[in-house]
């Protein structure tokens, strides 16, 4: 349902070779004919992402190396935020509770959104609806909530 109701409104989905990697290792049929659409829509903004800084110092200040790990193969979804507009749809709850053990969050970082379209369920449709407006309880700086 999220999927599709990105492809009704008027967002669009950042790709980076990142994303296709995942993409690819994660594919469906359902998948695969959402990505033809997107791309047939326009909606897709193909980018070469580079280290963010900031990401580079959040993941440096996480303490232990099994969250740190974690963070550090979903930077991509932050690096990809930060030039577009502050807003991740992800089911990995993982990598943002590794990113939330960071000391070194930046305010920047601090207020991209981090959405689970699944634990959001309905919630998160009727965001997208209304144009994904700014939700503080989605922010990455938030206290550590169950993503809904």
């Amino acid at each position: 349902m999220f999927l599709e109701e990105i492809l009704k409104v008027c967002h669009r989905v950042v790709v980076s070779p990142a994303v296709r990697v995942e993409w690819r290792r994660h594919n469906s049929s359902f998948a695969a004919s959402w990505q033809a659409r997107m791309a047939t829509r326009g909606k897709l903004l193909f980018v070469d992402l580079g280290a963010s800084p900031e990401v580079d110092a959040l993941i440096a200040a996480i303490g232990h190396a099994p969250a740190r790990d974690a963070a550090a193969k979903d930077r991509h979804l932050l690096d990809a935020a930060l030039l577009a507009d502050l807003r991740v749809a992800a089911l990995d709850d993982r990598a943002l509770a590794a990113f939330r053990e960071s000391k070194a969050m930046s305010a920047r970082v601090g207020r991209i959104m981090w959405m689970n379209p699944v634990t959001a369920g309905a919630d998160g449709v009727r965001w997208l609806r209304r144009r994904a407006p700014r939700r503080p309880a989605w922010n990455m700086n938030a206290p550590d909530t169950d993503g809904s």
